[in-house]
């Protein structure tokens, strides 16, 4: 009798712990798309997926173009049309990627794990010998203040020769204890790992920053932790920062949606948390390359273009007949980063521009595609030619790795990139030209700097301005290179090779404030 009653006190607790479906409706704005959106959302957390699936299609009837309800029923966009998943090409049946090998069956087995739940491997790296000296340093780094000498300090320490051997397993330690509240720091180690070829030991520690963070409060540790994190490129995270795309902090909330944006490629300008637990409700569990491959075929050109980056890391040449296609796009931004991307792997300068006149657009995509079908079965990724011994580089690979270091913010390597460039004179201008198209605006403003010591000349390039007034401006260089007889390549020239460097940044990690 006593443990009945005991049980139905904890019934009943739980039942006024939890607001029933009752309840949630009645607080439920039910001509709000969003709104109703969360409803759905509850039904489906709360094991009641018919109930989910009706409002679901109650979403829609309010607004038809919902793209996260969309794809909560198993619905995409195909021109101005909704359809299944499987009607649009995408099988559940098992496919094959572009190298022939089979991919996995699509479609998740269930909605996507939350942060809480993700499978990290949380194994303690193994150390021996005192660690009291490390110890100290990593408890002076938890009470430090962000970007302050005493922060800076502690790192530094930390990075030393003799700290290493016992940074990773102390470190982890720390992080998974509840009373350390420190992720600030542990960043700025973790990229340094990344920036040293240590891959692997950043992905380890990486693991224990994004359980840590779930108890972490202090916004610029979050900030620091949403932009430094994808950098790493592991979909594991996407869950927990799409709990930071709804932070209160406007700071942390961009960070992370840019983070998200990384991961999966969804266009950055409409995104919302809705939108990114959809896709990671629906491709939580597909490998990479399946995901990207699909994205690739996506009838919006904006999500084609970022998957077609995201395949040019994986080295899939399927790409490049997409990327022609994008060409003939209306869309000027969408033509401005497929061109990047044609550049950067075909090594010519093919002067397209949305401006040019649609016959001649028309002739220089037929020269793109010509010059692949000649040379897609002998072609060599920039980075694997990059990748010979320095005897066998050609001189202007050298030129575009010193455009690349312009961003660097290891020692004076940017310093020196600068001065040897500038040294060079017009021999380094075509590789300067093709960094004015650099995803990293520090890039894109030194090179311009450069050019302009170079030639003496000011065509008023900006940086930061929009796609059609950076084209102008670029366009006017190439047009003054050409005046100075310099080759920029294409069907007369010798190509320069461009890599835009996607893992760069535009600014360093790290918050502004201390606790």
């Amino acid at each position: 009798m006593v443990r009945c009653l005991c049980l139905l006190i904890v019934l009943c607790g739980l039942i006024h712990g939890e607001d029933s479906l009752e309840e949630v409706i009645k607080k439920t704005d039910m001509s709000s798309p969003d709104a109703v959106y969360a409803l759905a959302e509850w039904c489906a957390e709360h094991n009641k997926p018919t109930t989910a699936r009706q409002y679901y299609g109650k979403v829609i009837e309010l607004d038809k173009d919902h793209e996260a309800a969309r794809l909560k029923l198993g619905q995409v966009k195909v021109g101005d049309r909704w359809v299944s998943i499987a009607a649009a090409g995408i099988k559940p049946a098992a496919s094959k990627d572009a190298s022939g090998a089979t991919l996995a069956t699509r479609g998740s087995s269930g909605p996507g794990p939350a942060a809480k739940d993700v499978a990290w491997d949380l194994t303690l790296p193994t150390c021996s010998g005192d660690a009291g000296f490390v110890d100290a340093q990593i408890e002076r780094m938890n009470h430090a203040k962000n970007d302050s000498d005493d922060m800076d300090s502690a790192v530094l320490t930390l990075l030393r020769a003799d700290c290493r051997p016992q940074l990773l397993s102390r470190l982890s330690a720390a992080l998974m204890r509840p009373d350390f509240g420190d992720i600030y720091g542990a960043c700025q180690i973790m990229l340094r790992l990344l920036k040293e070829g240590h891959r692997a030991s950043a992905r380890r520690l990486l693991a224990f920053i994004a359980k840590c963070s779930e108890h972490v409060a202090d916004n610029d540790d979050l900030e620091t932790f949403a932009f430094a994190g994808p950098m790493l490129h592991d979909r594991r995270l996407v869950p927990r920062l799409i709990e930071l795309m709804d932070s209160p902090n406007e700071a942390v909330k961009k960070a992370a949606t840019e983070g998200v944006n990384t991961l999966i490629l969804l266009p950055l300008a409409d995104l919302t948390s809705a939108k990114a637990k959809a896709w990671w409700d629906l491709n939580w569990n597909i490998p990479e390359r399946q995901v990207l491959s699909e994205q690739l075929r996506s009838p919006d050109p904006t999500i084609a273009v970022e998957a077609a980056k995201g395949l040019y890391d994986l080295r899939d040449k399927s790409i490049v007949p997409a990327l022609i296609k994008l060409l003939k796009n209306d869309d000027r931004k969408v033509v401005s980063e497929a061109l990047q991307v044609i550049t950067k792997i075909t090594g010519i300068d093919w002067s397209f521009s949305t401006d040019l006149p649609p016959e001649k657009r028309t002739q220089i995509i037929a020269s793109i595609d010509k010059w692949w079908k000649e040379n897609q079965n002998k072609f060599e990724w920039i980075e694997d030619r990059n990748a010979a011994p320095p005897e066998e580089a050609r001189p202007v690979d050298a030129l575009v790795l010193l455009v690349q270091q312009l961003a660097s913010v290891e020692g004076k390597q940017s310093e020196q990139a600068y001065g040897t460039l500038r040294g060079k004179s017009k021999d380094a201008v075509a590789a300067l030209i093709i960094g004015l198209h650099d995803r990293n605006t520090l890039v894109r403003i030194k090179c311009n700097d450069l050019l302009k010591a170079i030639s003496k000349q000011d065509f008023h390039f900006d940086a930061h301005a929009e796609e059609e007034k950076l084209t102008a401006s670029i366009d006017a260089w190439r047009q003054w290179a050409r005046s100075q007889k310099i080759p920029l390549g294409g069907d007369d020239d010798q190509g320069v090779e461009s890599d835009p460097a996607p893992g760069a940044v535009d600014r360093p990690a790290g918050g502004k404030g201390g606790r």
